[in-house]
């Protein structure tokens, strides 16, 4: 959409010839039908189209979730015996990190 440069007269002669209160008088269903004809309108702003939204950063898609560490891991999959697993899991959030670490701790000896 263009950027109009109008004077201050041209702008209160706009404001004098609309009829601000008219919009009050408009039912949701009328709004919403309006809105649907007008090709220009904006979305309706809803928790769904935040959700799926790509939130920027100035001109850069800014990605969603933790930022990616200075050191990144590697995906494997690893068979383990249940009860190492299971010990590990029952000292809660983390446990696999604290596998990682006494992997680490173990090639450091």
């Amino acid at each position: 959409m263009p950027i109009v440069k109008v004077t201050k007269q041209q702008a209160e002669a706009y404001n004098k010839s609309r009829n601000w209160m008219a919009s009050d008088t408009l039912t949701d269903e009328e709004i919403a039908r309006q809105i649907a004809e007008n090709p220009d309108a904006a979305p309706e702003l809803t928790d769904d189209w935040f959700n799926r939204a790509a939130q920027m950063e100035g001109p850069k898609v800014t990605r969603r979730g933790r930022p990616k560490a200075a050191v990144t891991k590697k995906l494997v999959s690893l068979r383990l015996d249940r009860d190492i697993i299971e010990k590990f899991q029952s000292t809660g959030r983390g446990w696999q990190s604290r596998i990682n670490d006494a992997l680490r701790w173990h090639l450091q000896k």
